[in-house]
């Protein structure tokens, strides 16, 4: 009966913490990105039921127009953006369509970056809970630099 109890516990635990993941929305997977140009990638962090303390994030570009890609928990590639992480709501959530807390960040493709296939990588910082567990997190999304 422990075990279960003990497995349950543990289950409940993941589901909240993989349900207030934070996330690339924009780009999208596919979307196509040009180098040497900026680039707005917007990062949700939907409502939590845990406390949390945001730390900070970090963004990267790599490619995979030679090789596979590999996760953004194996590397970043070059680094686009490592800073504060302050998602907010939008002050007019009916007129922008974003109802979750969000951040804009602005970054710069390098202009010497390989055309073709590409991943943008994000690692997520944050202290999770009463007991302020650091917590890392990632996640990408699929783009082609032309």
């Amino acid at each position: 009966m422990k075990f279960i109890t003990s497995a349950f516990s543990t289950l409940i635990l993941v589901a909240g913490v993989l349900g207030q993941s934070a996330y690339i929305e924009t780009p999208t997977k596919g979307n196509s990105v040009t180098a040497g140009t900026s680039l707005v990638i917007d990062v949700v962090r939907p409502n939590t039921i845990s406390s949390s303390v945001e730390i900070g994030i970090a963004i990267g570009i790599a490619s995979c127009a030679a090789s596979r890609c590999y996760s953004a928990a194996e590397t970043l590639g070059t680094l686009l953006y490592n800073g504060i992480f302050n998602p907010q709501y939008d002050a007019k959530p009916f007129e922008t369509g974003q109802y979750q807390p969000h951040q804009e960040i602005t970054v710069q493709i390098p202009e010497d970056f390989t055309k073709g296939d590409a991943q943008i990588n994000f690692a997520h910082f944050f202290l999770l809970g009463a007991s302020l567990s650091p917590t890392v997190e990632t996640s990408s999304v699929s783009v082609e630099v032309k």
